[in-house]
């Protein structure tokens, strides 16, 4: 085994074949050594949040730190391309941050309360999708920096949810202490809720949850492995594969 510094690893070629890894740190750069979220953009820009609020922009030679303008001190969750060029921002305690094409940086004004931010998605037909300490939120966004909820995601789920992805007009919640809920997303609301229970992933909290190119469904739980999801076209449960060390 071997350690390395905190920051973000550039590895050729791909697919990694292990030959070779750059790391790059606070001396190259980045806001902070510390790396909880990373982005590739649309427009080819790497971004990189940090653990206490900041953010990076590779720039094409070299990270540099991005200034919010204080409005982000707790740990970058999610970061999240917008329609514009712009991207959003997850803090954990303060929520969405945008920043536009044009520079600005704008905190987000949600009438929700307070909670805890976890995962942030941007669905096909443009709206925002959260996952916070009391479940699943859907916004429309209206001049760059207000969150007006949408009808139908609050209560599908009082859970925490920690994870998020979505392909097409489905969206997959990862819960802390009830699995994986699936649904089909629509301006109405949600539509077509599964639950994949905790007895059937091995784990009661999903940390993470990534989409293949068959459109399965992978499930990083806490403790348990990882679980692939294969669903039918009326979104119901069609298999569930654990993968854990060995294999």
């Amino acid at each position: 085994s071997c350690s390395s510094p905190p920051g973000v690893a550039r590895m050729s070629p791909i697919p990694f074949d292990g030959t070779s890894a750059v790391m790059f740190t606070k001396a190259d750069g980045l806001a902070e050594d510390p790396v909880s979220a990373l982005l590739a953009a649309p427009d080819g820009a790497v971004w990189a949040g940090h653990n206490e609020g900041g953010v990076s922009r590779w720039d094409g030679s070299r990270f540099r730190a991005v200034d919010l303008h204080g409005r982000s001190g707790s740990t970058i969750k999610a970061l999240v391309p917008d329609s514009e060029g712009g991207l959003w921002v997850l803090a954990l305690n303060e929520g969405p941050v945008h920043i536009t094409a044009s520079g600005r940086v704008l905190t987000a004004k949600c009438s929700d309360g307070p909670a805890l931010w976890y995962a942030l998605i941007r669905t096909s037909d443009g709206a925002l999708i959260a996952g916070r300490g009391d479940g699943v939120r859907a916004y429309t966004v209206v001049n760059d920096s207000t969150l007006t909820p949408l009808p139908g995601t609050t209560g599908i789920t009082y859970a925490p949810v920690l994870a998020l992805a979505t392909e097409g007009d489905r969206v997959f919640a990862g819960l802390d202490g009830e699995g994986v809920l699936a649904f089909h997303w629509t301006r109405s609301g949600p539509s077509s809720a599964t639950a994949v229970l905790p007895e059937e992933l091995g784990s009661s909290v999903v940390k993470g949850l990534t989409l293949d190119r068959t459109g399965d469904l992978i499930v990083a739980t806490f403790g348990q492995g990882a679980y692939e999801l294969a669903f039918t076209k009326d979104g119901s449960v069609r298999s569930v594969t654990r993968y854990h060390e060995g294999n």
